[in-house]
């Protein structure tokens, strides 16, 4: 249904289209030209950027933010993370969170909110 009604031309449809083209265009030539910044001046600041990152990063201040991060997000409070098994083979693990498949990568997927689990004998 919907080709048909787009087919349709509605009354004074074409004298609409011309009038509204008309306000289009003088609205487009009143218009005032905007000055665009130049294109070749953006690389120019982010190199002036980065330079200054890199040289605050090796400047005493910038050391001690350094320092300081290290000491927030230091490795004495990482919590310990699995990045692959042992050995070859998939774990099934029960946690708070529910069951978990641990693949030999050490990625996992979450099975559900279950209490306990068993691998098939079948597979």
């Amino acid at each position: 249904m919907r080709p048909e009604l787009e087919r349709t031309e509605l009354p004074d449809e074409h004298d609409a289209r011309e009038r509204a083209w008309r306000v289009a265009q003088s609205a487009f030539a009143e218009r005032e030209p905007v000055e665009r910044p130049s294109r070749r001046l953006r690389p120019a600041v982010a190199l002036a950027v980065v330079l200054a990152a890199v040289a605050a990063a090796f400047s005493a201040p910038g050391q001690a933010v350094i320092d300081e991060l290290r000491e927030a997000v230091g490795v004495e409070r990482a919590q310990p993370a699995l990045f692959s098994l042992p050995s070859s083979g998939k774990l099934l693990v029960a946690s708070d969170a529910g069951v978990w498949v641990v693949q030999q990568d050490g990625s996992k997927r979450l099975l559900g909110k279950y209490r306990e689990a068993t691998w098939s004998p079948f597979g």
